[in-house]
């Protein structure tokens, strides 16, 4: 639950052993995901050690509701030197919509220990839960 609280106080994050590690996220309803934001403290305020543990490259998968139909929809790399909040467009198209999204750290910033998930945001439109409705909701 931490990585979906917009506290991102230092030290308030999810942390785990090693440089990769994965989270699924049940999102409110089926969403055709549009973007991801990953939020971790700027190196000046980060813990001691630096941002280190800050995640650098990460991929996106959209998951279906049986959890083993996932689709790749992007790989990324945090930069650090860049701004604290980072959004990136997701490859959803043709604009699937998915209940769940993966994200999955493939490696951090040099932290031999552990990394740090602070805040993730998933973006796009919800759609309804029954075939052949319209869309329902706006943008999350």
């Amino acid at each position: 639950m931490v990585i979906l609280e917009p506290d991102v106080f230092p030290g308030n994050c999810w942390a785990f052993e090693g440089d990769q590690g994965q989270v699924v996220i049940r999102l409110p309803g089926r969403v055709q995901l549009s973007d991801i934001t990953l939020q971790h403290p700027p190196p000046s305020v980060a813990h001691t050690g630096g941002a280190n543990s800050a995640p650098r490259d990460f991929a996106v998968y959209g998951l279906q509701v049986d959890d083993e139909t996932e689709v790749f929809l992007g790989k990324f790399t945090f930069d650090m030197e860049k701004s604290e909040i980072q959004t990136f467009r997701l490859q959803n198209d043709p604009p699937t919509a998915f209940p769940k999204v993966k994200i999955q750290i493939l490696s951090n910033w040099g932290h031999p220990h552990f990394t740090c998930l602070y805040r993730v945001r998933a973006h796009g439109m919800r759609t309804s839960e029954e075939a052949g409705d319209s869309a329902t909701g706006g943008p999350n």
